[in-house]
């Protein structure tokens, strides 16, 4: 496994799901810095990644530049976004700048890791193990906006890796979950369970994925960084078990006791399966178990629910 010591990196979104284990994780050996947009929600856990010798940078992404960065970042790893937006012009030039901005402010990077996802691929079967040649599309019923800008953001990555001869990873994440930030879709479901709303399921087959715990993503990281080449490396970054929604929340039911009720909808949270040949061969196979990490997941947002405490 790839390693870092004595590297200068950045992560934007560091406050969140994804980019706070990988800052924990490398913050012993490395200076660690992290940016957010620290509201007065965040406070708690600016404290804690402060307390681990992190530092901390209020930034704004949909309207503050980067000036105020230092430009001698080793390794950039950008997970802030634009997420909740019904506008496609906002998701487009939000995500698109912020891609820009950080990749000129850090073009002297040894190594940029961006974060896109599974999302801008265009829809086949439900089953189907997209790789990371297929098409292109973007056939996200329920979150047009986001997946477009994702889509925009990656031309805007692999033009300036090409300019800059900025060595880039794009990986394009499938279902992420893990104790940090909202949790992922397994929580986002549980919520609807306790209270006692249905889940939408597609009309036509079951909406398969491959789960990926954000203990993986942190172990991973190094290498992502590693792999990093001009053009730009393009790989998938999913769990190595392909579940349905029924599975892994038949299992949420499991351990917590809570009904959980599906409805068929023409909407639904569309997800997709990764074909994790090529992520295999940078940075090798997952270790957590799907069943574990949602577990520990569970406990980490929800404990109450369990019907017995992890461990």
């Amino acid at each position: 496994m790839a390693m870092l010591f004595g590297k200068k990196i950045l992560i934007t979104g560091g406050a969140g799901m994804m980019g706070r284990p990988v800052a924990e994780m490398l913050a012993p050996d490395n200076e660690v810095w992290v940016s957010s947009l620290f509201d007065e929600f965040e406070q708690p856990v600016r404290e804690a990644l402060e307390a681990q010798g992190i530092k901390t940078v209020a930034w704004d992404m949909a309207r503050e530049g980067v000036d105020s960065l230092p430009t001698d970042f080793t390794h950039v790893l950008h997970t802030a976004m634009l997420r909740e937006t019904s506008s496609y012009d906002d998701s487009v030039e939000t995500n698109g700048i912020s891609v820009a901005r950080l990749m000129t402010h850090c073009r002297n990077a040894e190594s940029f890791v961006f974060v896109s996802t599974m999302g801008v691929y265009k829809r086949n079967a439900r089953d189907y193990p997209y790789v990371e040649t297929d098409a292109l599309g973007g056939d996200h019923s329920s979150m047009g906006p986001y997946v477009v800008g994702k889509i925009a953001s990656e031309g805007v990555a692999r033009a300036l890796a090409r300019l800059y001869d900025l060595p880039t990873t794009i990986v394009r994440p499938n279902v992420i979950y893990g104790p940090y930030g909202w949790g992922g879709v397994p929580i986002l479901f549980l919520k609807r369970m306790v209270e006692g709303q249905p889940i939408e399921a597609p009309l036509d087959g079951e909406n398969h994925c491959s789960l990926i715990h954000t203990d993986d993503i942190a172990r991973f990281m190094p290498g992502f960084w590693a792999a990093a080449s001009v053009p730009a490396t393009v790989v998938n970054l999913g769990g190595d078990d392909v579940v349905t929604m029924p599975e892994y929340m038949g299992y949420v039911s499991e351990i917590t006791g809570l009904p959980v009720e599906f409805v068929r909808s023409p909407t639904t949270r569309d997800t997709y399966v990764s074909d994790s040949t090529k992520r295999k061969a940078l940075v090798g196979p997952t270790q957590v178990d799907w069943r574990d990490g949602i577990r520990r997941t569970v406990e980490a947002h929800m404990p109450h629910l369990l019907k017995e405490k992890v461990g």
